[in-house]
């Protein structure tokens, strides 16, 4: 599985509506991540990418999707040095983000797009 629902469930005691509740907020905001992600490559944007790679690393983690948490982490990191590098010049928007970057975005959106689609499967939503 791709993810997992186990620390969930501890902190909602069990409770199924209130894990229904709590996996339908991370299929909400990870969806509107893997957008925002999806056109800020388009858009050559790395602020963006850094802004929703940020953005995702809470819910990657309680959600244990630990095939991309390091990988997310590390998309943050490299985004946050190439801004900072952009931001001294030594690079322009034109080459501020890399081919490793772009593998990155697209590897991390597929993961999550299939954990959107089990996960509504999963609880129903």
């Amino acid at each position: 599985m791709l993810y997992s629902l186990e620390e969930i469930r501890d902190l909602c005691d069990d409770d199924p509506d209130m894990v229904a509740d709590l996996g339908n907020e991370f299929v909400i905001g990870v969806s509107e991540s893997v957008q925002g992600l999806t056109d800020a490559l388009a858009n050559e944007n790395i602020e963006q990418i850094k802004f929703f790679s940020h953005r995702m690393k809470p819910a990657v983690g309680s959600f244990h999707v630990d095939s991309i948490k390091e990988e997310v982490i590390d998309l943050d990191n490299i985004a946050k040095e190439r801004i900072k590098q952009l931001e001294a010049g030594v690079l322009t928007k034109e080459n501020a983000i890399t081919p490793q970057m772009r593998q990155m975005v697209e590897h991390v959106c597929d993961v999550l797009t299939q954990v959107i689609v089990e996960m509504k499967a999963e609880l129903n939503l």
